[in-house]
């Protein structure tokens, strides 16, 4: 089932771009021994966005990659830093010869978040970026 293949596919991906996989499956506080070049993969709520037939339906399931940036000068650099990984890293998961290779359908960029991990702290950029994967699940197959 391509449904077990998305969060092991976006984690190559992020291992792929040099970051550190957060290995707390549900955790929110990040230690910070770890939050320079680190990231965390969320899976959202799965839904169903047809079904083909009775042995087949296709899913759609959000995918949320969290990453923290740290060391920057300036907060101008920070972002720009960000952004930069950000872009690399969403080509890679958007190429089609990577995710076929793992049974996923379809895999769109929905957003990007980039803003500072607290108030009290601009050294630390966290990035948030929305993909929503189509895969199909075979029934009796």
């Amino acid at each position: 089932m391509s449904l077990t293949a998305l969060i092991p596919y976006f984690e190559s991906r992020c291992d792929a771009a040099g970051l550190t996989k957060f290995n707390d499956a549900f955790g929110t506080e990040i230690p910070s021994t770890i939050l320079d070049n680190s990231y965390h993969i969320r899976l959202g709520d799965v839904t169903t966005r047809e079904p083909l037939n009775q042995h087949v339906i296709v899913m759609s399931s959000p995918i949320t990659i969290l990453i923290w940036l740290k060391g920057y000068r300036d907060t101008a650099s920070a972002r720009d830093g960000a952004i930069a990984l950000s872009r690399d890293l969403i080509k890679d998961c958007l190429l089609a010869v990577n995710r076929f290779s793992v049974d996923i359908k379809n895999i769109e960029f929905n957003n990007m978040i980039v803003e500072p991990l607290g108030a009290d702290n601009d050294n630390i950029v966290q990035v948030s970026l929305g993909f929503n994967c189509v895969t199909v699940l075979g029934i009796d197959l």
